[in-house]
């Protein structure tokens, strides 16, 4: 019943009158450059909100393998966890309520992934927040999960992906630790990978939280809310890839 509902769905009966127009347009106008540029709008807009375009633009930015075979035989025994946002609302009174769903999904999944591997030690990132950090919060909750707190360490300075590249080498170097696994969204792991490889550090990844959407056909084909944010996510994270690397980060 979800799926039928979304046939009626504003954004899927924009699409639809919208591909009527253009329809008209490409049948009736003799301007080459309007029928093309609407063609080329109705294109994108497929794209950017069908399950099956939006798994597209995902699928070009994620990193989903867990590792390569290398890091199996490096052995890292530190579990690097980056932070993925935190609500700046005094309004929120539990502090834990102020993480964001990524750093969530970070922390569980690479918790779960430390006790798997026996880590040595879990380092956890992240500088934003008022009264407590998103690496104080996840810490404590990492805590709460019954990971020991002699094993964690954090990072409180990092305000970004490139700000944390630099403080967790330092903090890795005095550790006398150059090889590390790297949690982190799948579609931010190819730019935290490359920024944190410019510290000369060697990065296993273990991405979580994949953007993917469910394709179920035919309703893979209908414009959906859900996966038209997927691919902003998807889109915001390739023009930080970009930015980053225009401004010799990468």
């Amino acid at each position: 019943m979800e799926q039928v509902s979304s046939l009626f769905e504003p954004i899927a009966l924009f699409f639809y009158a919208f591909s009527l127009i253009t329809l008209l347009v490409v049948r009736y106008s003799h301007s080459f450059l309007f029928r093309g540029f609407l063609i080329l709008t109705l294109i994108a807009y497929f794209v950017f909100t069908t399950p099956l375009g939006a798994n597209l633009i995902v699928d070009m930015v994620e990193i989903k393998e867990p590792a390569p075979l290398s890091c199996n035989t490096e052995k890292p025994s530190v579990v690097l966890i980056l932070a993925g946002g935190i609500t700046d609302s005094r309004k929120i009174r539990d502090p834990l309520a102020r993480l964001k769903e990524e750093s969530y999904r970070r922390l569980i999944d690479g918790i779960d992934f430390a006790r798997q591997i026996k880590a040595d030690r879990v380092l956890i990132t992240g500088g934003h927040g008022i009264v407590k950090t998103e690496s104080e919060l996840m810490a404590f909750l990492a805590r709460s999960l019954g990971y020991p707190a002699k094993k964690i360490i954090i990072d409180k300075a990092a305000m970004n992906t490139y700000s944390s590249s630099g403080t967790v080498s330092k903090i890795l170097q005095d550790m006398g630790v150059d090889t590390v696994w790297m949690v982190t969204s799948a579609s931010h792991m190819r730019r935290a990978m490359a920024t944190y490889a410019r510290k000369g550090l060697t990065l296993c990844a273990y991405p979580v939280n994949s953007k993917r959407v469910p394709i179920d056909f035919p309703f893979a084909l209908i414009p959906q809310i859900s996966a038209l944010n997927k691919s902003t996510e998807a889109y915001r994270e390739a023009m930080g890839y970009v930015y980053y690397a225009l401004t010799d980060r990468l």
